[in-house]
């Protein structure tokens, strides 16, 4: 299994998927009008993929400034599927990255639902 990295653009995030790692980035903002040609094959084919045989430890970081409603689907099921690593025994830590109030909020939202305890870093202004 390779490692994906792609960069960010303008509309999409930087995402870098490295298995050897057991590390999940994805970090910028997702403002893509069709968000599943984007993520389909990162968060169905990739992350089912690793998921058959993941490190002992995975890290998720989160690090979206804005990401439209579309694209936090694809978020959720990202974060939905890796925390399931943990009924098997694995570790997993996702890192909530925010700047604001409003980013803060979804990362507890989506902790509460997943019934996952994410750890909440809150970006320090440059």
């Amino acid at each position: 299994m390779k490692k994906i990295e792609i960069a960010k653009s303008v509309r999409s995030p930087y995402v870098c998927f490295d298995p050897e790692k057991g590390s999940i980035v994805v970090r910028g903002q997702s403002i893509l009008e069709n968000p599943r040609e984007f993520f389909e094959a990162l968060v169905g084919r990739w992350l089912d993929e690793y998921l058959k045989a993941p490190q002992e430890e995975t890290n998720v970081e989160i690090d979206l400034e804005f990401c439209n409603t579309s694209s936090s689907v694809w978020i959720f099921q990202l974060l939905n599927k890796v925390s399931k690593l943990r009924h098997s025994g694995k570790n997993v830590k996702v890192y909530w990255v925010y700047a604001d109030d409003d980013v803060l909020d979804i990362g507890n939202d989506y902790s509460q639902c997943i019934g996952m305890e994410f750890l909440m870093v809150k970006k320090v202004a440059a």
